[in-house]
């Protein structure tokens, strides 16, 4: 369903960290170990709650700004590539046993699994490994006991959305 929200509300704090923007017009080139990972929540200054796309019944029940900050998630802007036909890759890391509830992007995505491991559903996906979801595809996932560290590829520049399908508050924390 399409969505009166801003896309990925997160993006200025993306464009902030990490690598250059630049389009797909020219060649990009980027160092992983130059790149800081970041708290993408940190110095933004617009409330998840209130241009995120999720189930009504969770408002007032979910704190997004909390359960996505405070080191849940880290995130290295390795190229965000900003025109219509540009792609972006992230560094991802997540704390040992982090939950990420389901949800689902406008764009599809590449996961490759660098170090740990984390789970949908019944599959773990460990280092080496990694998986492809379709854009509209909802999925869940938790990272290992040891945390995980991956990327992820889209053919997007980072402004996709994100839209937050679990409605469940019970099922909106991290742990084992």
């Amino acid at each position: 369903m399409p969505s009166d929200k801003p896309k990925n509300s997160m993006a200025s704090s993306y464009a902030r960290h990490g690598a250059s923007e630049s389009t797909s017009e020219r060649a990009s080139f980027f160092d992983a170990e130059e790149i800081p990972f970041f708290d993408p929540t940190e110095g933004r200054t617009t409330d998840l709650n209130e241009v995120s796309v999720f189930p009504e019944s969770l408002r007032g029940k979910v704190d997004l700004n909390e359960f996505l900050g405070n080191g849940t998630i880290e995130v290295q802007v390795l190229l965000n590539q900003t025109d219509a036909n540009g792609y972006s890759l992230q560094g991802v890391k997540y704390p040992p046993h982090a939950y990420i509830p389901r949800h689902h992007h406008d764009a599809d995505q590449v996961v490759f699994v660098l170090e740990g491991e984390l789970s949908q559903g019944n599959k773990v996906v460990k280092a080496g490994s990694g998986y492809y979801t379709p854009a509209g595809n909802a999925y869940a996932v938790k990272a290992g006991a040891e945390g995980v560290r991956l990327i992820e590829f889209r053919h997007s520049p980072l402004t996709f959305s994100t839209e937050w399908v679990e409605d469940d508050p019970a099922r909106w924390k991290h742990g084992k």
